[in-house]
């Protein structure tokens, strides 16, 4: 548990991009809580399964507005 102020000074940041490096086009997702990326989902080759990587480093990555599922 991180504390009550930790809970109250939360910041989370969704992120969506398309990568076009490869046939699939995937809409990749990523979460950012308190600026640090800590999860990402939405590629079907498995590139972007490394944290490590940044969007940044490649030309082929595209922002993408987040798409909000609704049921």
């Amino acid at each position: 548990f991180r504390g009550i102020y930790a809970v109250t000074n939360f910041t989370c940041r969704p992120r969506s991009f398309i990568c076009a490096d490869c046939a699939n086009n995937c809409e990749v997702n990523e979460l950012y809580i308190q600026d640090e990326l800590t999860s990402r989902w939405g590629s079907k080759c498995g590139k972007w399964e490394n944290l490590n990587l940044t969007s940044a480093q490649y030309t082929f990555a595209q922002e993408a507005p987040l798409k909000i599922m609704a049921r």
